[in-house]
């Protein structure tokens, strides 16, 4: 199947203390003036940005090229769970790429509430612009993870729904192939339109806070990113 994925439906509980398209867009990193030169120093984080739709914040495994995965936030916004999970992949040896959904369309965090301007149709499209300018980088190498939260986790089950897709005519001019891995994380994540997606996945819903249940589940979704991206 050209586009393998599986969306793992998890409860996040403690993993918050174990931690054809034309747009204007900048890109600026550390003494660098091209998101390229990052290569030279993994330390400092690439910022690119598309204004008026969303902003990514890159932090790269090395100096070597390597698979990417993308985070999409939820409804309060890119802090410190996506960060923590961000040091984890990192440490597992793949670039992350955070998308920032809120700033630059002007949302505040919005927890348990639902806001038009960020619904799983504008996710699914600021994942997809990510996505092909991460192909695009010199340090990306190899298929896409993304790794979506909350209302980011339904986000990425419409994205890997692609006959709802088509239906909306989200991916136009974008080659799904290039993503391997997709997770949707823990139940505050609805699947949009009442739909299921189209490929193979598994859920996985956690009933109580289990401390070793959360890491058995982190360590599925490690597993799943290295079976499909490594």
């Amino acid at each position: 199947m050209p586009f393998r994925s599986i969306i793992i439906s998890l409860a996040f509980a403690l993993s918050l203390v174990t931690g054809g398209m034309v747009w204007a867009e900048s890109t600026s990193q550390g003494g660098g003036n091209t998101a390229d030169a990052a290569g030279k120093n993994s330390s400092q984080p690439i910022i690119h940005t598309q204004p008026g739709r969303f902003s990514i914040e890159v932090q790269l495994a090395g100096p070597a090229p390597a698979p990417t995965v993308i985070l999409s936030h939820g409804s309060g916004g890119l802090w410190k769970h996506q960060r923590n999970w961000a040091a984890s992949l990192i440490e597992a040896g793949y670039n992350v790429a955070m998308i920032d959904h809120f700033t630059e369309k002007g949302v505040e965090p919005h927890v348990s509430k639902v806001y038009i301007r960020t619904v799983p149709e504008e996710r699914v499209k600021d994942m997809l612009a990510t996505a092909s300018w991460v192909m695009a980088q010199q340090w990306h190498k190899g298929k896409l993870g993304v790794i979506g939260f909350s209302q980011g986790g339904s986000g990425v089950n419409l994205l890997a729904n692609t006959r709802m897709l088509k239906n909306l005519k989200l991916a136009e001019g974008y080659d799904l192939s290039i993503f391997g891995a997709l997770v949707s994380y823990y139940p505050g994540c609805g699947i949009p339109f009442g739909g299921t997606p189209d490929l193979p996945y598994v859920p996985i819903q956690l009933a109580k806070i289990d401390p070793e249940a959360n890491k058995k589940s982190r360590e599925r979704v490690f597993a799943h990113l290295d079976k499909h991206l490594k």
